[in-house]
């Protein structure tokens, strides 16, 4: 339509000379719905009324949809911009491995539950049909708090069409680590005992203690637990290989509980972009609390860094807790 609108008003030597034109690709069609729109609008102060009315709404429509398209294109270049910087250059260009943690019973318990019926080992939490039977094939179990940080997980690029996504258990991931990912889980993913081996001088360490659960503690000493108020959540980046591979980043999303993972992963697909102002271009290592009754309600309580001149600088304030829309 375009074309046709141009080729009615230009003259036969400017119309054989367009296809020379050389035009970025990233305002060619702003650039010629402008140029369209700036013609019509010349068109209607040379034609009378009503005719004038029409030619200026259409010239109206070119020029509305050239300032769309232009803005569409630099919020992308934005975009663009920031997540790489933060998510890596690997990532954005090839696409982000999403790893999630899976199960199977232990061998003990599988021993004490030879004579059952597998398909009878679960029954659903509510029964909604009293005369229904569920027969449920688990041969191997995944938690359902991991599967809910990567569904808010997977918003992190809905701005960039066109990006790869793929899903890797870790039993899988910790022998194709030659890649960026991000992953879900805290010692129940072994993505985490990767980095803690591969990594010098990790960030933190995960600490047992005399529940038979765990915390975790920061690099600087700072302890922190969960308890029946609030769980903490952790969000980790680490570029593994700085040399060989400078655009590589690890992404750890975990929990010292189901909570904290699912709110460590709203954090980070919601405020990205505040991470990215505090850290810059370094390794991090963020705490995050969220009260356990609802992971929309956290709060940012400590960022390490590689540096260690800024391991506190944060907490130079009393954080602020943060209410996370619904997506």
């Amino acid at each position: 339509m375009l074309a046709v609108v141009l080729r009615s008003f230009l003259s036969e030597s400017v119309w054989a000379a367009m296809p020379r034109i050389q035009l970025r690709s990233l305002v060619t069609a702003e650039a010629l719905g402008a140029i369209a729109g700036a013609i019509l609008v010349g068109i209607s102060l040379a034609v009378p009324p009503p005719a004038r009315e029409v030619v200026a709404a259409v010239a109206a429509s070119f020029i509305f949809a050239a300032c769309f398209l232009l803005l569409q294109a630099l919020h992308k270049r934005y975009f663009d911009t920031d997540s790489r910087r933060f998510f890596g250059d690997e990532m954005m260009a090839k696409g982000t491995i999403f790893v999630f943690p899976d199960f199977e019973l232990a061998p003990e318990v599988r021993d004490t539950l030879a004579s059952h019926n597998p398909q009878r080992l679960y029954t659903k939490p509510m029964r909604h049909f009293a005369a229904t039977t569920h027969r449920i094939d688990i041969p191997r179990a995944v938690a359902a708090n991991d599967m809910e940080a990567l569904v808010y997980l997977s918003g992190l690029f809905e701005a960039s069409r066109g990006h790869r996504f793929e899903l890797r258990t870790d039993s899988t991931a910790v022998h194709q680590c030659d890649c960026s990912f991000i992953s879900v889980g805290l010692s129940s993913n072994d993505c985490t005992h990767l980095y803690l081996s591969a990594s010098d001088c990790p960030m933190f360490e995960i600490v047992p203690d005399e529940q038979d659960s765990e915390y975790v503690r920061l690099v600087d000493g700072r302890e922190f637990r969960s308890d029946a108020q609030r769980q903490m959540g952790l969000i980790l980046r680490y570029a593994p290989e700085p040399v060989q591979a400078p655009d590589r980043r690890w992404f750890l999303v975990a929990g010292v509980g189901p909570i904290g993972t699912i709110g460590a992963a709203r954090y980070l697909a919601q405020c990205w972009r505040h991470l990215h102002r505090e850290v810059g271009d370094r390794d991090f290592v963020a705490v995050i609390s969220v009260l356990a009754a609802t992971e929309r309600s956290v709060r940012l309580e400590a960022i390490c860094t590689e540096d260690p001149t800024r391991a506190v600088a944060p907490l130079s304030r009393e954080p602020e807790a943060l209410l996370l829309p619904d997506q």
